[in-house]
C-alpha cells in the first residue's frame, strides 16, 4: 500500500501467512474489508513527523507536521492524513473502498476538521 494509516495498521494484527494472502489478493480490499469488521471507538494518528519517502526503514525525506489526528472515523482520519503526505485521499485504494463501502468519510468536503492549539 502506498501509506500506512489507521486502517492500514491493523494488519499488524494479522498472521504472517494471513498477510502474505492479503498482498497477493488484493491489499486494499482486504484493508477495506477487515475495517467493516473492526471498528475502533477512536482513531489516533501520530503525525508529529511523518515520512515522505521510503518508508517505513529510510532514509527518506521527513516533514514535522507536529500533528495528531483523532476521529471516530477512520476513514476521515485517514483521509485527513493522505493530505499531509501531499496526496489526494482517494489515490489511496482502500481510503477509497472504505469510503465506497460505508467504513467511513473520505470525502474532505464533508470532513469536519477541527484544531485544537496546545
Amino acid at each position: 500500500a502506498t501509506l500506512t494509516l489507521s486502517m492500514k495498521n491493523w494488519m499488524g494484527s494479522v498472521a504472517n501467512e494471513d498477510r502474505r494472502a492479503w498482498h497477493r489478493d488484493g491489499l486494499h480490499q482486504c484493508i477495506a474489508d477487515f475495517n467493516t469488521f473492526i471498528r475502533p471507538k477512536l482513531v489516533i494518528i501520530d503525525a508529529t513527523r511523518i515520512m515522505l519517502t521510503k518508508g517505513p526503514q529510510g532514509p527518506g525525506d521527513l516533514e514535522h507536521p507536529h500533528e495528531l489526528i483523532l476521529s471516530t472515523d477512520p476513514v476521515a482520519a485517514d483521509a485527513y492524513a493522505a493530505t499531509l503526505f501531499k496526496k489526494a485521499p482517494f489515490d489511496i485504494a482502500y481510503i477509497q473502498l472504505g469510503h465506497e463501502m460505508g467504513v467511513g468519510c473520505g470525502d474532505l468536503a464533508k470532513i469536519k476538521v477541527e484544531r485544537i492549539e496546545a
